[in-house]
């Protein structure tokens, strides 16, 4: 019964990104946006990782429960696990290929940004 709740946490996150990214991205077409829009559930997964591992307390916890894992060092292997797929063109090579007729070539930078407003607590 246990995996049963883990499997459906991990689904629910695993489909909770390519949601929001849809949502989103409709969200600027019925605002009649004429610009490029871009969406990444990879990226969104990224930045609720980032917000876990730099979380504590309740916040961690709930943050834990949401992601369907057990601590902050699991975030960072999964995270590993997922840029090494993506990487290696979704093959599961575990590598950046040389070619790019290969696959895709993956560049990701991440980073948080704080509205100045709403002051950081430090720990």
């Amino acid at each position: 019964m246990e995996f049963s709740k883990t499997l459906k946490r991990k689904r629910s996150t695993t489909d909770f990104c390519p949601r929001i990214a849809n949502q989103l991205m409709l969200k600027e077409i019925q605002k009649g946006s004429s610009q490029n829009i871009v969406s990444s559930p990879l990226s969104i997964n990224a930045v609720l990782n980032m917000l876990a591992a730099g979380s504590s307390g309740k916040t961690l916890k709930q943050m834990l429960g949401f992601l369907g894992l057990k601590n902050v060092d699991e975030i960072n292997s999964k995270s590993r696990q997922i840029m090494a797929v993506a990487a290696a063109g979704g093959s599961g090579g575990g590598g950046a290929s040389e070619n790019a007729s290969d696959g895709p070539i993956l560049t990701m930078v991440n980073g948080a940004w704080v509205d100045q407003r709403f002051p950081l607590v430090p720990k």
